[in-house]
């Protein structure tokens, strides 16, 4: 019952990282409607958001390193 809570919780602050990327990459997108040249993260932010599946699994492994 615990190690289920603990998945619980540790799936919402994943959901909550893959927010504040989407968010960011909308406002990255916005950005480089006004301007030609955008930065490297701001690509890598966007590659992420058009395939969130696998920016998901990214952050899953990460956090699973961080251990």
């Amino acid at each position: 019952m615990v190690l289920l809570f603990s998945l619980i919780q540790r799936n919402m602050k994943l959901q909550e990282k893959l927010d504040k990327l989407q968010k960011k990459c909308q406002s990255c997108k916005k950005m480089i409607k006004s301007r030609k040249n955008m930065s490297r993260s701001c690509k890598i932010i966007i590659k992420g958001c058009k395939n969130a599946d696998h920016l998901s699994n990214r952050l899953r492994f990460s956090d699973m390193k961080a251990r």
